[in-house]
């Protein structure tokens, strides 16, 4: 049976079950979980202020401020792509 670690927002992703991780190379710096978990949970705030901000009537009028905000979106979903492969990787190799 796996344990459950709760990461930012509530989400629950289940702890690998024991294997051979040895075998596994990193594709990231050595970090611990808990500091990436941080900036997950920035970057999940952010994504949440730009999707409050491109929901606005008044930016939709303003094509100008709504590219910008979704080359930010675009920009921040990334980041938190790449974040959680960074946890994962940290939680299976740590």
């Amino acid at each position: 049976m796996s344990s459950t670690r709760l990461l930012p927002k509530g989400r629950s992703v289940p702890e690998p079950v024991e294997n051979d991780s040895s075998q596994r190379t990193r594709q990231f710096p050595y970090r611990k979980a808990v500091e990436i978990e941080a900036e997950i949970a920035e970057a999940e705030l952010r994504k949440e202020e730009l999707e409050e901000q491109m929901a606005d009537p008044e930016i939709h009028r303003d094509t100008d401020r709504m590219t910008r905000l979704v080359g930010d979106y675009e920009i921040v979903q990334d980041e938190l792509e790449m974040l959680m492969a960074h946890w994962e990787e940290s939680i299976e190799l740590n």
